[in-house]
């Protein structure tokens, strides 16, 4: 006698808004200057560092994110990932904030406030999104950005699934 086990399709698209004004790029990272100890041979060099203002829109993101993933969620595809960011201004590049968000859906470690925060994403890292699109609009009254994730397989359950 064989026995069949029903089970729900497992999510292949997330949707979720960020509340408030996106952050670009160019408000994400500033660049600071390592110049090197007193009577070192080194030479200063330049590098990147996130801004408060920054860090706060990421981690919004990842948490969202967190907060909205699927306990199934298939984290080991590949991903199109599209944005649409309502600014409260016409100022803003439409691509600015797509870095960052891409980053914040992502797996990653922060400092907050002196303590290590870990964040587990949408996926394990940005190189699994294999195609994006940015959109940008206008709400003054209401900025925000709408994020939706899709897998881009489709999902295959391994052997051992059905064999449960």
């Amino acid at each position: 006698m064989t026995e069949a086990i029903a089970s729900a399709p497992r999510p292949t698209e997330i949707s979720f808004t960020v509340r408030g004004n996106p952050v670009s790029q160019n408000q994400a990272w500033t660049i600071i200057t390592w110049k090197p100890k007193a009577g070192s041979s080194a030479e200063p060099h330049a590098s990147m560092k996130l801004t408060s203002e920054g860090l706060e829109f990421k981690v919004a993101v990842a948490r969202i994110a967190g907060l909205v993933r699927p306990p199934d969620w298939d984290r080991d595809n590949e991903y199109i990932v599209d944005c649409v960011h309502y600014f409260d201004t016409r100022r803003p590049d439409h691509d600015g904030p797509g870095k960052l968000i891409f980053d914040a859906m992502a797996d990653f470690e922060i400092e907050v406030r002196g303590k290590t925060q870990s964040f587990v994403g949408l996926y394990k890292n940005d190189r699994q999104v294999w195609r994006s699109s940015q959109q940008k609009e206008l709400d003054p009254e209401n900025p925000r950005t709408e994020i939706t994730v899709r897998l881009r397989r489709p999902w295959q359950p391994v052997q051992r699934e059905l064999l449960r």
